[in-house]
């Protein structure tokens, strides 16, 4: 007889999977649904820290809101230390649920739900990694901690980075998006091309738009806004299409286009209000 897995093991990694389909891909539904076979098969799954970031993802780009999707994570994120992660910081799915906490922090935009987050990288073991350390201080609290943390973004920056997602979010605020620009150029072509991860071809063409909005390459920053727009709509972005509204926004305001301006700038008002955003 052919024994069949067991249950746990294969819940984690159909979590892990719908993970790895909301944050990266853009393939919503194919997560929802891999959510739902991993709870099928281990009803407990649903505390895993895979599961708790892919659950958080679907939140807010539905109709959930940030402080929900926030608590959701930051629980698994405890209740996951005793026999699981113990808080190493080594650990990938820990590593994972970190990021996308920083990315939720981020958006809700109040100093409360950073303080969890502090508080978890002063346990992990033995230390948090540089790049997480490193996003918090330049894109949490960038006047009071990101000038402290430039030493190691710059060396960060210097390393080999094929994906610059995370790096970006921790280089937006220190005025560093210049130094990933060829690797966002590049990700952005894998994109079209088919080859790389929805969501980060959608995070490239943001990272690049306002890049390109600095250097006053307008019409440049106004194509990425564009096309950004379009992947959100194919991939069923929602909640990504606030992040195009403020490049067009910005690009609009600069060339004295006020009405254009503050459409764009009501229509985020008008998602994020409602989300807590």
């Amino acid at each position: 007889a052919v024994l069949s897995p067991q249950p746990a093991p294969r819940a984690r990694r159909l979590a892990e999977a719908a993970y790895i389909g909301a944050e990266a891909g853009g393939e919503l539904d194919d997560a929802s649904r891999l959510l739902e076979d991993a709870r099928s098969v281990d009803p407990g799954s649903t505390q895993s820290l895979h599961a708790a970031a892919a659950s958080a993802f679907l939140l807010i780009n539905r109709d959930g809101d940030i402080a929900t999707a926030h608590r959701l994570l930051v629980g698994a994120i405890e209740s996951g230390a005793e026999g699981g992660h113990g808080w190493d910081a080594a650990d990938p799915a820990l590593s994972e649920a970190l990021h996308t906490l920083v990315l939720l922090c981020w958006y809700g935009g109040e100093a409360a739900l950073w303080q969890p987050l502090l508080e978890i990288l002063d346990r992990l073991v033995p230390r948090a990694p540089d790049l997480l350390r490193v996003s918090v201080e330049t894109f949490g609290d960038p006047a009071r901690t990101g000038p402290g943390a430039l030493p190691r973004l710059r060396e960060l920056l210097a390393e080999p980075h094929d994906d610059p997602s995370r790096l970006a979010r921790a280089s937006a605020y220190a005025d560093r998006l210049p130094d990933i620009r060829e690797a966002n150029l590049r990700l952005i072509e894998q994109g079209r091309a088919g080859t790389a991860p929805a969501r980060h071809h959608v995070g490239a063409l943001m990272h690049l738009g306002i890049d390109y909005y600095h250097l006053g390459r307008w019409d440049d920053a106004a194509r990425c806004a564009a096309e950004g727009h379009a992947l959100c709509e194919q991939y069923d972005l929602g909640f990504c299409t606030w992040y195009f509204d403020y490049v067009q926004a910005a690009v609009q305001a600069a060339r004295g286009e006020a009405e254009a301006a503050a459409q764009a700038a009501e229509r985020i008002v008008r998602w994020a209000a409602p989300r807590g955003a």
